[in-house]
C-alpha cells in the first residue's frame, strides 16, 4: 500500500464530508492518473471523473492501457444521463467511442454506508464486515460508470511517433442534465521512451547512447535488467484507492503484467494486501501470476504485502502540527514464499519475519515497505532477519528511510539492502520507480530473487548507475590489504536527462562528490581511501530528471600480517577485537569441534552480536557450523540464533552454517585466493534486555587440512 502523507490525510478527510459541496481535485494534466480540478458546474452536478493509465511506454511497445471512471455524487439524485465517452489524440479525431446512454445513480447514500462499514472494519477486523464492504463496493461500481481498462496504440494518437515524444490523450464525456448538454474533458500524457541499447561489440564505433569507455572492470550495463517488486491488483479490493469516487475498476494481474512489459520491465512481484486475501485466494492469485507470465512473456511472481491497513494496535505519536495516530506495525514485502502469510496482533514482528524466511523451504525473504510512510509506520527496529528496506516508494526516495538504512549499516555485520518500488495500484503507475538488478544471465524467478536477496541492485526512478572495484560488483565483498580502492563507474539515463553529480558514500558519510561528469551515458573512475573502519562503498547518481541509489560493495580491510586457521574477531561496540586462532586442523578432512570462550564482551548492535572469521593466508578451512551460546547468571545456557552469515565472495551462507549437516562453506587464505584472504561476517541474535551473561562461548565445526600447527 502507498504510504499516506499529510496532504493525503487531509484529502481523505475532505472525501468523508457530504458530497453536495465537496470534490476530488488534482492536477489537470498528468503522467498517470488524472483527477483534475473540478469546475463549479461539475461540482454543482456532483460529477467526479477519473482518467487512469498513461505513464510511460518504452519502445518497441507502442500501446498503453487507460480507463475512464465516472461517479454521480450529488446528494439529490436528480437526472444525469451519460451519453458518450470519446478518446482523442492530438488530431482531435476520436480513436475510440463508448456509446453509453445510461442514467447515473447518485452514490452518496451508498458511499456513506461504505464509510461506516470501513470504520467498523478498522476497529474490528471481521470477515463478515469485509464481505459486506466488498459487496457494497460492487454496488457503487454498478451505479457508476467505468470503461474498464482498454488498450490504445500511440500511433493512432500521434503521427509520426518518435521516441522522446509526450503523447497527449483526451477523454471527453458528454452528459444530459435536465435536457441540457454538459461536456467535460480530462487529459493524460504518455511519455514514449526509447529502449536501453547495449554497448557496441568490441572494435566497433557507434554514436549509440551506451558508447562507454572500455576498461577491464567497467560495469557491463547490458547485464542489468529492471523490475518492480511492489504491485497491487483487484485482490486488494478494499484499498482506499479503489473504494473512493469515482470507483475505478482495479487492474488484474494480467493487466499489470502487460503494463510492466509495455514499460520495459522484465519482471513484477505482485504484493496484494494480507488482510484482503485468504490462504486460498493467495494460491488463486499465484496461479493468475503463472498465467499472466505465460501470456505476457515477463516474469510474474506472487508475493504479499504483510501487515494491516486497519488498526490492530493504536500507537499515539506526536508530530509538529497535531496529535496523530498510526495503525498496525508497518508493512512487510514477502518474497519467494509458497503460501499465505498472516500477521495477527498476537504475532510479534520477528515471528512474522521468521515465518517469511522459513517459507518455501527456507528460501523466503522480505523487505520493510515504506518504513516511514504514515500511517503504516514501521515500529519494531529491534526485530532481526529482514533483508532490507524500501527506500523509494512511488517515484520519490525517502530521506528518512535512507538515513535509517545508513544508521543500520554502522553495524559491521549488517547486510541490509535497499530496493525501490512503484507500489502501483493502477497500470499507469507501475514503472514510477523500480529496481535495476545485475542479472547477468537469463531473467528467471530464481535469478531475480537471488539478485534482490544479495544486494545486486540499484534503486531508481529511471536512470541506472553502477560501479565496480576491480572484479567486485555491487553486492560483493572486497577484501583488501590496500588503502586505496579504485571505483569504475558507468551510467545511462536515456530518458532521465544528463547526469549532474555522483555522490560517493561510505559509513563515514559523503566522502566524495564528482561533478566533472556529463551526458546521458558515460563512465568515469575515482579513488576512495579505505581503512580498518571502512565497511562499505555506495553511490548516488543525480540526473536532471531522476536519481539512482546503488546498493553496496562491502569492504573488509585486512592489513598484511597476522593469521590463523581461521582467526576470530568480535565487535565490541567500536571496532573488531582479535580473539585468536580457532584450531580445527585435521589432515584427513574430518570435522573438528572447537569451542572458544570469548575474552571480549560482544556489544549488540540493532539486536545482534557481530563476529568475523578470516582465513589464515596459508590455509583453507571447510566450515560446517558455527554457534554462539550465552552462559547466564543462573548457570543456564542459551543458544543464540544465527541471523546472518555473509561470505566475502559467496554472499549469503547462513543456511549452510546454521546446522551440522556436512554442507560446508570453504574459506580460502590469501595464497589460494589471488592475494586476499576470504572472510565470513556473522550475526547472532542478542540476549533480551532482562538476561545477563557471565560468559559467551563460540563454537566452530569443520576442518583445515593444510597445516598441523596454526601459524
Amino acid at each position: 500500500m502507498k504510504p499516506i502523507h499529510l496532504m493525503t490525510v487531509i484529502l481523505l478527510v475532505a472525501l468523508a464530508l457530504p458530497f453536495g459541496t465537496s470534490s476530488v481535485s488534482a492536477q489537470g494534466e498528468s503522467v498517470g492518473t488524472a483527477l483534475p480540478s473540478v469546475s463549479a458546474q461539475e461540482e454543482s452536478y456532483g460529477i467526479i471523473i477519473g482518467f487512469y493509465g498513461g505513464g510511460i511506454t518504452q519502445e518497441p511497445a507502442t500501446e498503453t492501457m487507460v480507463q475512464v471512471a465516472i461517479a454521480h455524487t450529488c446528494e439529490v439524485n436528480d437526472e444525469l444521463i451519460l451519453k458518450t465517452v470519446e478518446i482523442y489524440g492530438e488530431s482531435k479525431v476520436p480513436v475510440k467511442t463508448f456509446d453509453v446512454n445510461e442514467t447515473l445513480e447518485s452514490v452518496a447514500d451508498s458511499y456513506d454506508q461504505l464509510k461506516l462499514l470501513l470504520e467498523k472494519l478498522e476497529s474490528t477486523p471481521d470477515e463478515e464486515i469485509r464481505t459486506q464492504a466488498a459487496a457494497l463496493v460492487q454496488e457503487l461500481r454498478s451505479k457508476s460508470f467505468s470503461t474498464g481498462y482498454f488498450t490504445l496504440d500511440l500511433n493512432d494518437l500521434k503521427q509520426p511517433l518518435t521516441p522522446g515524444d509526450r503523447v497527449p490523450i483526451i477523454a471527453k464525456a458528454t452528459f444530459i442534465h435536465h435536457g441540457e448538454a454538459l461536456v467535460i474533458e480530462r487529459n493524460l500524457t504518455v511519455e514514449y521512451q526509447p529502449g536501453l541499447l547495449s554497448p557496441p561489440p568490441e572494435g566497433q564505433t557507434t554514436s549509440s547512447p551506451l558508447e562507454l569507455q572500455t576498461t577491464s572492470s567497467l560495469p557491463e550495463l547490458q547485464n542489468w535488467k529492471k523490475g518492480v517488486q511492489h504491485v497491487h491488483t483487484g485482490h486488494s479490493e478494499l484499498d482506499w484507492t479503489y473504494v473512493t469516487p469515482p470507483f475505478p475498476t482495479p487492474p488484474t494481474v494480467l493487466q499489470q503484467a502487460q503494463a510492466a512489459k509495455d514499460r520495459g520491465l522484465s519482471w513484477i512481484i505482485v504484493t496484494d494486501h494480507e488482510e484482503m486475501l485468504s490462504a486460498q485466494e493467495w494460491l488463486d492469485e499465484r496461479q493468475e501470476c503463472a498465467q499472466a507470465e505465460a501470456a505476457v512473456g515477463i516474469q510474474v511472481m506472487c508475493g504479499e504485502e504483510v501487515g494491516s491497513v486497519s488498526p490492530t494496535t493504536l500507537v499515539p505519536i506526536a508530530i509538529p502540527i497535531f496529535p496523530f495516530f498510526i495503525w498496525g506495525r508497518g508493512h512487510y514485502l514477502a518474497y519467494n514464499i509458497d503460501s499465505y502469510i498472516a500477521w495477527p496482533f498476537y504475532k510479534t514482528t520477528e515471528q512474522m519475519i521468521n515465518e517469511v524466511n522459513s517459507s518455501n523451504g527456507g528460501g523466503g525473504f522480505g523487505f520493510i515497505a515504506h518504513p516511514f510512510g504514515l500511517p503504516q509506520f514501521w515500529l519494531d527496529w529491534t526485530a532481526a532477519g529482514y533483508t532490507g528496506l524500501e527506500i523509494m516508494n512511488g517515484s520519490t526516495a525517502s530521506n528518512d528511510a535512507i538515513n535509517k538504512w545508513t544508521q543500520i549499516l554502522t553495524n559491521p555485520s549488517a547486510r541490509i539492502f535497499a530496493i525501490g518500488n512503484s507500489d502501483a495500484h493502477f497500470t499507469g503507475e507501475v514503472a514510477n520507480a523500480y529496481t535495476w538488478c545485475d542479472i547477468g544471465g537469463a531473467v528467471t524467478h530464481s535469478s531475480v530473487y537471488s539478485a534482490l536477496e544479495n544486494g545486486h541492485g540499484v534503486v531508481t526512478n529511471g536512470p541506472l548507475i553502477a560501479f565496480t572495484i576491480g572484479d567486485k560488483k555491487i553486492g560483493d565483498t572486497l577484501t583488501t590489504a590496500y588503502e586505496n580502492a579504485f571505483l569504475d563507474i558507468a551510467w545511462t539515463s536515456i530518458y532521465s536527462g544528463p547526469i549532474q553529480r555522483i555522490e560517493v558514500y561510505t559509513n563515514a558519510g559523503n566522502v566524495k562528490n564528482i561533478t566533472n561528469v556529463s551526458g546521458t551515458t558515460g563512465s568515469t573512475s575515482v579513488m576512495v581511501y579505505v581503512t580498518s573502519q571502512t565497511l562499505y562503498v555506495r553511490l548516488r547518481g543525480i540526473f536532471s530528471n531522476g536519481e539512482a541509489y546503488t546498493n553496496l560493495i562491502w569492504v573488509v580491510y585486512t592489513p598484511p600480517g597476522g593469521g590463523g586457521c581461521p582467526f576470530l574477531q568480535v565487535w565490541d561496540g567500536s571496532d573488531y577485537v582479535d580473539e585468536g586462532l580457532l584450531d580445527i586442523h585435521n589432515a584427513e578432512g574430518v570435522d573438528v569441534i572447537y569451542e572458544h570462550t570469548l575474552t571480549t564482551v560482544p556489544e549488540p548492535v540493532n539486536g545482534a552480536y557481530a563476529f568475523r572469521l578470516t582465513e589464515h593466508p596459508k590455509t583453507i578451512s571447510d566450515i560446517d557450523q558455527v554457534q554462539l551460546r550465552a552462559i547466564l547468571e543462573d548457570g543456564t545456557v542459551e543458544q543464540l540464533p544465527l541471523k546472518k552469515a555473509w561470505h566475502s565472495e559467496d554472499s549469503n551462507v547462513r543456511n549452510l552454517l546454521r546446522d551440522s549437516d556436512d554442507r560446508r562453506v570453504e574459506e580460502k587464505g590469501a595464497d589460494y585466493n589471488g592475494g586476499t584472504s576470504q572472510s565470513i561476517d556473522l550475526e547472532f541474535g542478542a540476549l533480551g534486555p532482562n538476561a545477563k551473561a557471565v560468559a559467551f562461548v563460540f563454537t566452530i565445526e569443520g576442518y583445515n587440512k593444510y597445516c598441523k600447527v596454526c601459524y
